[in-house]
């Protein structure tokens, strides 16, 4: 028997008990955890692990056992699907080690092999993803029109363009269950005359399945979306969610075109000025001072960069009668990223909590933030505090209701 059926032979083996089959580059990545000192330092910022009741073991011992015993692989889902991948533990960690990406590793080769651990909870939005391009499918223009009677924004009508400077992409959620944020975002743009356009045709930029390690779908719904995108010839994505600005603007990098992706916060700094933002905001200002504390969401604050904190800051201290406190807790995660939120609810809702008591010591009014997922569970670790009269909004938000 030649090297080639043994080798035929080995892999036959490895299949049949559902062993995981690595490539050379994912061999590296798993690498990496080797450079873990077992320190400790990661286990204290942690968002999960500062609640007593969840089973999650922590970067430090991903790192330290994935490295020795990865062929085990299977018992470790629920520990990965635990993390929010808000990326904290790599910010903090002396050696840089990925664990975030290991994690993702570890989904992706968890559900290549055993696709069925994947709870109801999550499958359901996988297989919209997979059947309809959408993670959480969009409400139809009619279903927006009723809603739009109930929104305390302006409502502008849909702007569709051949060529535009601006693509605006609101993403899934802001076109389900947080269309305030599309309606928000569209006056926002009419007001300082951009030359912007929706897509007729569009598709998830592929970041939910992307986190999973489903990278087929992921790859195969973002090139969907980039190819639309690029029949607009448009120089830059306008994006209010959080993890589609994280995800286009890594997949982008590959690929070679003139195109920017922008998050709001970012085209009010860089595109419209803050003085222009300023002009329009004091004609149009708040009557008395509003007190507001900000959440900086992950995807934007570490997998960004952390210029996007200062973008943020500025940008909303900038505005007349606002009054900005910080937060000691304002980059911690709110355990809304890493499909927590459907995947452990319960577990989400408790991270939530602890942003919440945080928030409440501030004596802000309103917790402003820039992603639709950390709007969604800072408000429901809010209320779950019993809290009444604090509430988070998107920023997007907050400026279109200043024009009214």
């Amino acid at each position: 028997m030649g090297f080639e059926s043994y080798f035929e032979k080995v892999l036959e083996v490895v299949r049949s008990i559902e062993l995981p089959i690595l490539s050379s580059d994912e061999w590296e990545q798993i690498g990496l955890l080797e450079k873990c000192l077992n320190c400790g330092i990661c286990t204290m910022f942690c968002p999960i692990m500062q609640i007593p009741f969840a089973t999650y073991p922590g970067p430090r011992s991903i790192s330290t056992e994935t490295s020795r015993h990865f062929t085990e692989f299977k018992l470790m889902f629920d520990e990965v699907m635990k993390c929010t991948l808000c990326g904290e533990c790599r910010e903090v960690c002396p050696q840089n080690v990925p664990v975030t990406n290991i994690i993702k590793l570890i989904r992706k080769k968890i559900l290549e092999y055993v696709p069925s651990v994947l709870p109801f909870s999550v499958a359901k939005y996988v297989k919209s993803l997979r059947e309809t391009g959408f993670f959480t499918s969009p409400m139809s223009k009619e279903e927006r029109e009723e809603m739009c009677e109930f929104l305390d924004v302006l409502v502008v009508p849909d702007r569709y363009r051949r060529e535009a400077d601006v693509v605006y992409f609101p993403g899934c959620q802001a076109s389900s269950t947080l269309i305030e944020i599309f309606e928000a975002t569209k006056t926002i743009l009419e007001k300082f005359n951009v030359n912007y356009t929706l897509l007729e045709d569009w598709s998830c930029c592929g970041y939910p399945a992307h986190i999973l390690g489903m990278d087929e779908l992921a790859e195969e719904t973002v090139n969907k979306l980039i190819s639309k995108i690029g029949e607009k010839k448009a120089k830059t994505v306008l994006t209010t969610c959080a993890g589609c600005t994280a995800n286009l603007k890594r997949v982008l990098e590959g690929y070679d075109t003139n195109i920017t992706v922008k998050h709001l916060i970012e085209y009010l700094i860089e595109d419209i000025k803050l003085d222009n933002l300023t002009k329009v905001m004091c004609k149009h200002s708040l009557k008395e001072e509003t007190t507001v504390t900000i959440h900086y969401p992950c995807e934007l604050n570490r997998h960004v960069g952390k210029y996007m904190n200062d973008y943020f800051y500025d940008l909303i201290a900038s505005l007349p009668n606002v009054k900005v406190v910080e937060s000691k807790m304002g980059e911690k995660c709110c355990g809304g990223g890493g499909i927590l939120l459907i995947y452990d609810s319960t577990l989400s809702l408790e991270v939530a909590k602890l942003k919440a008591r945080d928030f409440k010591l501030t004596g802000a009014s309103t917790v402003l933030t820039a992603c639709p997922s950390c709007v969604v569970n800072i408000n429901r670790g809010l209320a779950e505090t019993g809290e009444k009269n604090l509430r988070a909004k998107d920023i997007s938000i907050f400026i279109a209701r200043s024009f009214k």
